[in-house]
């Protein structure tokens, strides 16, 4: 009595390697899971700029005591918001570029309107500091600052800029990226075991649902 023995793959190999190939195809880009992350940045400085602290929540340096007055009568906003343009040029989301692979900030988007009505970097002397030293080595600065009309503020002579940092990811900010990168990776493939039929098989979630095995 001739006796067979017959194979058969649960599930076909084929429809893996097509689901595999789907996967693949979405890991392509992250941009959707990065634009994402986008919000979360700018929520988180926009937090810095309202709470008046860095991004690992240390509280900005007050104004210097000689600065003090003219501080209060002229920032309407507090600390670092005088006008506002400094703050709506950081938070402006053209400027937070996404690529496939990336998020980046074009700085160049965020030269602010001085007294004159050119711009300025004052966003990166807020976020680095000025003292003296670097002003007194920087007469490119110094002219900029002068031709501003600038002698009576923080960041000259005897009122060092104090640095207040606004750009950086807060310890919570990257938790919630870290869960939409991983959430991003999850939706494109993840192995699960049928509770069933005790099979590992792929589930492959799209926005028509799952392609591949039963939708736990």
């Amino acid at each position: 009595m001739p006796i067979s023995v017959r194979t058969q793959w649960r599930p076909d190999p084929i429809v893996i390697a097509e689901e595999l190939n789907t996967a693949a195809d979405a890991l392509t880009s992250f941009a959707p899971a990065l634009a994402g992350a986008r919000e979360v940045v700018l929520r988180d400085i926009r937090s810095n700029f309202e709470g008046k602290h860095d991004p690992g929540g240390s509280p900005w340096r007050r104004w210097s005591w000689n600065y003090r007055d003219v501080g209060e009568r002229t920032n309407v906003g507090g600390l670092l918001v005088q006008t506002g343009n400094m703050m709506r040029a950081v938070l402006n989301r053209l400027s937070w570029q996404v690529t496939g692979h990336e998020l980046f900030a074009n700085t160049a988007e965020w030269r602010v309107p001085n007294r004159r009505g050119d711009s300025n970097d004052r966003w990166l002397w807020h976020q680095e500091g000025l003292d003296n030293r670097m002003l007194a080595g920087t007469e490119g600065l110094k002219a900029t600052l002068g031709a501003e009309g600038i002698t009576d503020l923080e960041g000259v002579g005897e009122n060092p800029l104090p640095r207040r940092s606004f750009i950086g990811v807060s310890e919570d900010a990257e938790f919630v990226i870290f869960d939409i990168m991983d959430e991003f990776v999850d939706n494109a493939f993840e192995v699960v075991i049928n509770p069933k039929t005790g099979f590992a098989q792929r589930l492959f979630r799209t926005p028509r649902g799952p392609r591949f095995g039963p939708g736990f």
